[in-house]
């Protein structure tokens, strides 16, 4: 009898009333706003991403085209008109910065749409594919995570002896390529 009435207090004294649940994204933006650091950086970036986007579409940001080209101020510094001043060939600095952020802003964003593509792909295989599937997926996943520089360097390599190979129309590198070196 003690125990159930020891059970019973520490059931009522335990417990308090139910709490607001915090998702994780809900945490993970408090822990955004306690570091200031991180929150300073997240203004900044959203900044260049807004201003990225808005020179290619508003004359007020991009000012000029990143191609056109005036000759009469050739390597000129910063002024009213170029506020980054002008290259060797009279293009605005400044339109150059932003079109160069357009295109790695495409790249990088197109490629975490692939990237994530392909873990959906693989994600929903390895879940409805069965213990054998998943096994198979997951094993595969590992070794590319786990191989992917040498894979990489590999190919590197491979890409660069064929390039010389087919510019100088000889086997230009082919020594210090394993069977290829072979003669």
């Amino acid at each position: 009898m003690a125990i159930s009435n020891e059970a019973a207090v520490l059931e009522n004294s335990g417990f308090g009333l139910p709490t607001r649940q915090v998702s994780l994204w809900g945490l993970a933006f408090q822990r955004l706003r306690r570091n200031r650091l991180s929150l300073l950086a997240a203004i900044v970036l959203s900044a260049v991403i807004l201003v990225a986007t808005l020179a290619g579409f508003v004359d007020a940001v991009g000012r000029y085209r990143p191609s056109e080209q005036q000759y009469t101020e050739i390597l000129g510094g910063p002024t009213s008109a170029h506020w980054l001043g002008t290259d060797n060939l009279g293009r605005d600095t400044w339109a150059r910065v932003w079109a160069g952020t357009r295109i790695s802003l495409k790249i990088g964003l197109g490629t975490q749409a692939v990237v994530l593509a392909i873990g959906i792909a693989v994600g929903a295989g390895a879940a409805l594919g069965g213990r054998a599937t998943d096994s198979i997926l997951s094993l595969l996943s590992e070794n590319v995570r786990a191989n992917c520089s040498v894979t990489m360097s590999v190919y590197g390599r491979w890409t660069e002896v064929e390039q010389a190979r087919r510019t100088t129309g000889n086997r230009a590198g082919a020594g210090r390529c394993g069977a290829a070196g072979h003669r």
